[in-house]
């Protein structure tokens, strides 16, 4: 008898409307931002180092993709999270997960990163011992998964601040942030496969796009925007 779903123009929330668009524009800047930082590192080794480099450098990368989102799933809830207990002002309740939260991240990602010191290599050789590969191809791979292992776990679990950014209403920060780290992270790791580390460049690009993050912004944007003041 009231018709909840007719569509009137009373019945839209133009102020609703434009939180979800400017969400979802800020979300695709993020997004844009991992593309960059992905395929322009991958475009860029096979442009100078050829089609065999970037093949190794696209299994490690491929791998190390496919490992952090497991941890990084951790905080996925926080964005919603974020926004319901700001609008109750439950600030202890939320400080005290996003602390739980982020030191069990660093651990799993610390975890990950010794673990990749330890049996990336052997990995890679046990799965891929039937291709083409070269035993340097095989020693590179295993460096480079140990140098993305350490830029993800000083990184990673900078993820919660970036999840109750975007819960507290701060999202076009972290998706300004995150652009602006994707090209000069992208940037650096051209500039060290040029001159001197070769493939390792890519993989030291790749990292810094989460140590910069980690380290530099988004900490004291968390610090500065968050309602709970450190």
């Amino acid at each position: 008898m009231t018709r909840p779903w007719s569509l009137k123009i009373k019945n839209i929330s133009f102020g609703l409307l434009s939180e979800i668009v400017s969400l979802g524009g800020s979300t695709l800047l993020v997004s844009l931002s991992n593309l960059i930082i992905r395929s322009g590192l991958l475009i860029t080794v096979g442009r100078i180092l050829g089609t065999q480099s970037a093949g190794v450098y696209g299994v490690v990368l491929t791998l190390i993709s496919h490992i952090y989102p497991l941890i990084s799933s951790l905080s996925t809830p926080l964005t919603t999270i974020a926004s319901e207990w700001q609008a109750r002002n439950n600030l202890n309740s939320l400080q005290n997960t996003c602390n739980l939260i982020m030191r069990t991240i660093f651990s799993l990602s610390i975890s990950m990163a010794a673990g990749l010191y330890i049996y990336g290599e052997p990995f890679l050789r046990i799965f891929l011992h039937s291709g083409k590969w070269s035993a340097s191809d095989f020693h590179a791979a295993g460096r480079m998964l140990f140098i993305m292992g350490v830029g993800v776990a000083i990184g990673l679990p900078q993820v919660v601040s970036t999840r109750t950014l975007q819960g507290i209403g701060k999202h076009w920060q972290v998706g300004y942030y995150s652009l602006g780290m994707s090209f000069s992270s992208t940037l650096i790791g051209v500039l060290i496969m040029y001159s001197f580390l070769g493939i390792y460049g890519a993989a030291i690009g790749w990292s810094l796009f989460w140590i910069l993050q980690g380290i530099l912004f988004y900490p004291g944007c968390y610090a500065r925007y968050s309602i709970i003041q450190f």
